[in-house]
């Protein structure tokens, strides 16, 4: 259950913020974060239509990448080595064997259902870009993360986060 929660709770705050503010949480961050300290364009809950082809061409925009197989991602087992396949069938038991069987069917699957959300790459789609998703396609710079966090930090020189 809990391999989905990292998506839900972004759902949970915007339904609180729409319910309070009449507004998505998108609007709320740019209208009340963003703008104020001047970072509405380095700071984006989703790219909006369009984004994705304007900040890509400029450059802004990089894709996520893997070190490892998506597969392993995914939870399947991690592929059989070159190395551990020369090992003599006389010194690999039957359990063995099947353990690699098992592994080198596994990776070969596709990545279905809620595991292809765990699977970072997912979110190079620029339809999932541009879409608002509250827990998961926040777009920032360096430059606006320093100046969010600072504004955390410091709320009485930022203006912002006052009661």
């Amino acid at each position: 259950a809990a391999k989905y929660h990292y998506l839900t709770f972004g759902w949970l705050i915007e339904g609180i913020v729409r319910g309070a503010t009449g507004r998505s949480l998108s609007q709320v961050v740019h209208d009340e974060i963003a703008k104020p300290l001047n970072i509405s364009e380095e700071l984006l809950m989703g790219l909006g239509e369009g984004g994705y082809g304007r900040l890509k061409g400029a450059g802004r925009l990089t894709d996520l990448t893997l070190k490892r197989s998506s597969a392993n991602i995914s939870g399947a087992p991690e592929p059989v080595s070159e190395e551990s396949d020369a090992v003599s069938e006389a010194d690999t038991s039957a359990e063995e064997r099947k353990t690699k069987e098992q592994a080198n069917t596994t990776r070969s699957r596709p990545i279905e259902g809620g595991m292809l959300l765990l699977n970072p790459t997912f979110f190079n789609n620029p339809r999932i870009r541009e879409a608002s998703i509250p827990a998961a396609n926040g777009h920032f710079s360096a430059r606006a993360l320093a100046r969010f966090y600072w504004a955390l930090l410091d709320p009485s020189k930022s203006g912002l986060f006052t009661v």
